[in-house]
């Protein structure tokens, strides 16, 4: 159980990472519309009230986002097309909402000058994929 928190607090910290990057002032109010109304999305259902399959659901997607989020030129990418992370059993709400949060970010790079996301994700990842692996 300690490992899965400790899992789950360093994804969290990469997704952190990007929510915190993409919720900039100037995208507040376009990212509330990116939600899809009536939509219930697993990252925002607690833990513990999240069934079985919310929780599958969520760290599938978690184990996605971490397999696939690169750098490249100093810009967050996903690598995944929006078939094949479909394919892998996750809606593509989801798939919509990384590849929004991923433009917000790499506007936020641009904007104020970060010209290390490939550290700042490197240092991210550290020791979670062994973390993945138990």
């Amino acid at each position: 159980m300690n490992m899965l928190m400790n899992l789950v607090t360093k994804v969290f910290g990469i997704v952190g990472i990007i929510l915190f990057i993409s919720c900039s002032n100037s995208v507040k109010e376009d990212k509330k519309e990116q939600l899809q109304k009536g939509y219930e999305y697993v990252h925002l259902i607690p833990d513990s009230l999240r069934t079985p399959e919310q929780q599958k659901l969520y760290h599938l997607i978690l184990e996605t986002v971490i397999s696939h989020l690169k750098v490249d030129s100093n810009h967050l990418i996903f690598s995944l097309s929006e078939s094949d992370f479909t394919n892998r059993g996750i809606p593509k709400p989801y798939y919509e909402l990384l590849q929004h949060s991923i433009k917000d970010a790499n506007h936020f790079i641009d904007s104020v000058g970060i010209n290390n996301m490939d550290s700042i994700l490197r240092e991210s990842y550290q020791g979670l994929y062994m973390d993945l692996d138990k």
